[in-house]
């Protein structure tokens, strides 16, 4: 028991790994459950997705042609009739994002972020491979940037909940 023991909340983490480590056990990390910040930092990343996504989907629905000739990239009935697919996948990502928004940390959470990393990882791969082989101009790198870093924040916010798993105690 930690009666009597006070720390900033800041300072949680370091308490409660010298107290458990003084006590024998086994600690991985601690994050205390109620961590203040925690829970918005996924609630503004999901709705910030939720927008990007609400807005290439409305943009690839209406009007294919303007991401294409920003790309420098031929536009064609075929082109526009892939990319208005492709929009009811931003839409419905989008949508599972927003509804989404307030979860808190669970598997379901883990999978829809590791699945949105690897699927902004690979536009992000994609677009360096036809901007290298000359199949887009370089505008398409500012949207390899921003699925870089939508990648990498939904990998870290899953890792900030990981670090949740308190402690090990011993059986």
């Amino acid at each position: 028991c930690l009666e009597g023991v006070h720390a900033p909340a800041d300072q949680y983490d370091q308490l409660l790994r010298c107290t458990a480590l003084g006590a024998g056990h086994q600690v991985r990390s601690v994050i205390p459950a109620n961590r203040p910040g925690m829970r918005m930092h996924y609630t503004t990343l999901a709705t910030v997705s939720a927008a990007i996504c609400g807005t290439l989907a409305l943009t690839w629905m209406c009007a294919p042609d303007v991401p294409l000739s920003i790309w420098d990239i031929e536009t064609s009935f075929s082109s526009g009739f892939v990319g208005r697919r492709c929009a009811a996948l931003f839409a419905g990502l989008g949508i599972m994002l927003w509804l989404a928004r307030h979860s808190e940390p669970s598997a379901a959470r883990k999978a829809m972020s590791i699945g949105l990393a690897a699927g902004c990882s690979i536009l992000a791969a994609l677009g360096l491979v036809e901007f290298f082989t000359q199949h887009a101009n370089a505008l398409i790198l500012p949207a390899v940037l921003v699925e870089i870093v939508l990648a990498l924040s939904f990998l870290m916010v899953e890792r900030r909940s990981a670090g949740a798993a308190d402690l090990q105690m011993p059986s």
